[in-house]
């Protein structure tokens, strides 16, 4: 489906390399970089965590962006357009912030974290498609 599609992926979110995984699977020839370049026009998206990378990489996603010459798709904790937008939050930590840990568990106890990296994994599948 994907065969003639080249992404990028960069970023050390599990997400990141979740969906660079499903995109492979759909055909996509992926291709993993510790940190970005202006020079990405060889390929037709990029995948990226902007929110865990250096000050440097934040600055070159957003050039990136701003170009709009490539599909960009920065899956961060908080978004682009919120208050700690370069917070590297954990997957445990947006399930607090979310309240999907308050629906988990038992109703006389704690809240509880699921299991698996929930939001990582939606993440993902959000971005891939």
């Amino acid at each position: 489906m994907l065969n003639d599609v080249r992404i990028l992926a960069a970023g050390t979110r599990d997400a990141v390399e979740l969906s660079a995984a499903v995109l492979s699977q759909a055909g996509a020839q992926i291709v993993f970089a510790e940190a970005l370049t202006m020079d990405v026009a060889a390929y037709d998206a990029i995948v990226v965590s902007s929110d865990t990378c250096s000050a440097e990489q934040q600055r070159i996603v957003s050039r990136l962006k701003a170009a709009g010459e490539t599909i960009v798709c920065d899956i961060t904790a908080m978004g682009s357009q919120r208050a700690g937008q370069h917070s590297a939050y954990s997957d445990a930590q947006i399930q607090a912030m979310s309240g999907l840990m308050d629906t988990t568990g038992f109703s006389e106890g704690d809240a509880t974290r699921i299991g698996v990296p929930f939001a990582e994994i939606s993440a993902a599948l959000y971005a891939s498609a």
